[in-house]
């Protein structure tokens, strides 16, 4: 709530789980990541998505992010996992549910008040670039899936 005092706002989140998602965009054997230019991951590699607002749930949140900063329609998307981790630059701890995600088109527009770059990386170079636990877990996913791939 944006009237709460900016002391009683820490307070309560600091006691809470902050609810985000997670988007892994696969293209062949590559995955999109994006560097934020604001938040506590700002200037570094990471997937794409954002924080659950109160009203949504978090595949709405998925879309909501997708679209507003890169201009990217969800055409499927399926929860790989769902985890909590404390963020090394945050106070917070965080349950990231992480989408492996089918968009209508790569194309992608950037929203460049929220982000300073898009790019696509192997997915074994992508884990090894970001330092989002939850974007780890959903690599490892898919570099074990890619390994024994269902017949």
């Amino acid at each position: 709530m944006d009237q709460a005092t900016p002391l009683a706002r820490a307070a309560v989140l600091a006691t809470l789980h902050r609810l985000v998602t997670n988007a892994i965009i696969a293209d062949g054997d590559r995955v999109l990541l994006v560097k934020a230019n604001r938040g506590f991951s700002a200037g570094w590699w990471n997937v794409p998505g954002g924080f659950v607002e109160w009203d949504e749930t978090p595949l709405n949140c998925l879309k909501r992010e997708l679209k507003e900063e890169l201009g990217l329609e969800v055409t499927r998307a399926e929860l790989l996992t769902a985890s909590s981790h404390k963020f090394e630059t945050s106070p917070y701890y965080m349950l990231a549910f992480v989408y492996l995600v089918e968009v209508a088109t790569k194309q992608l527009r950037l929203d460049r008040t929220e982000l300073d770059e898009a790019a696509w990386f192997p997915l074994a170079k992508a884990a090894q670039e970001t330092r989002n636990p939850f974007a780890k877990e959903g690599f490892a996913i898919l570099a074990a899936r890619q390994k024994n791939p269902k017949k």
